[in-house]
């Protein structure tokens, strides 16, 4: 039986990524930290130096490499080198990831992170020519400092929960409002960023792997009725209300109610 050789980790604090973005030419990368555990890509804060972009700081850069995918693989019960998923892990997770980025253009640096460029994480040349098969897509987004919204208790002042939590709210529900549905939306999904001496926060939503757009032959209703049991503003909702035990109270809006009278009550004899 062959044995695949462990694979060393290329992201690590300190080691230089090349990534081609869009316009063929290369950025390098260096990482500073790495956001973990890896889930369904990996994503480092780096600081990069490319003109070229007129790019200078530090940025995220989320790369969608299949090999250290852990949740991908726990989901599928596969090995880290399984090629049967190659196609469907990058058609889902970067497509859906950069189309959402594409159809919130308006949203991007208010309401969640800009996008700045997309390319390829390219391997240095190895001797048994496989190099090319390691190369994986990647985004370059802007950085948020700030710290999630399941933390809200620990860095804000309750005077301001309210606020905080109806806001991450409106966001979810504006992006709803372009057709996309959010199929893993939780706390860590937002990022709050602010001046607690001032108590004045803003809120950031970040994370757009598991989205999916209305797709053209789609019909409204089954659109809605997907909606519906996702119940993305219930995920943030009933979630922080019982999180911060009085500082925050959950009222559904009206499109949530209106969606769980449609699609959520139980038949009679169900």
């Amino acid at each position: 039986m062959h044995h695949a050789k462990a694979m060393a980790n290329p992201y690590s604090p300190g080691n230089t990524l090349v990534v081609q973005v869009e316009s063929s030419q290369s950025c390098t990368a260096t990482i500073i930290k790495t956001f973990e555990p890896f889930t369904l890509s990996c994503v480092v804060l780096v600081q990069v130096d490319c003109p070229l972009l007129q790019l200078k700081g530090e940025y995220v850069l989320k790369l969608f490499d299949r090999r250290f995918a852990t949740q991908l693989r726990e989901d599928n019960k596969v090995s880290p080198w399984n090629p049967q998923l190659e196609d469907q892990y990058l058609e889902y997770y970067y497509k859906a990831e950069t189309s959402a980025y594409d159809k919130l253009s308006h949203m991007q640096g208010r309401e969640i992170p800009q996008l700045l460029t997309r390319g390829i994480m390219t391997s240095p040349p190895t001797s048994d020519s496989t190099s090319e098969y390691l190369n994986c897509p990647a985004i370059l987004l802007e950085y948020l400092k700030g710290s999630p919204l399941t933390d809200l208790a620990k860095f804000a002042p309750r005077e301001v929960w309210q606020d905080i939590c109806d806001e991450a709210i409106r966001i979810i529900n504006g992006i709803c409002d372009h057709y996309i549905r959010n199929k893993d939306v939780n706390t860590r999904s937002f990022i709050i960023r602010g001046n607690p001496s001032a108590t004045e926060f803003s809120v950031r939503m970040i994370d757009f792997g598991h989205c999916v757009l209305k797709g053209a032959d789609e019909g409204e209703q089954d659109w809605r009725k997907r909606k519906a049991r996702e119940d993305e503003e219930g995920a943030i909702g009933v979630v922080m209300q019982r999180k911060l035990k009085g500082g925050f109270i959950y009222t559904r809006s009206s499109e949530a109610e209106s969606l769980s009278y449609e699609f959520m009550r139980e038949e009679p004899g169900d």
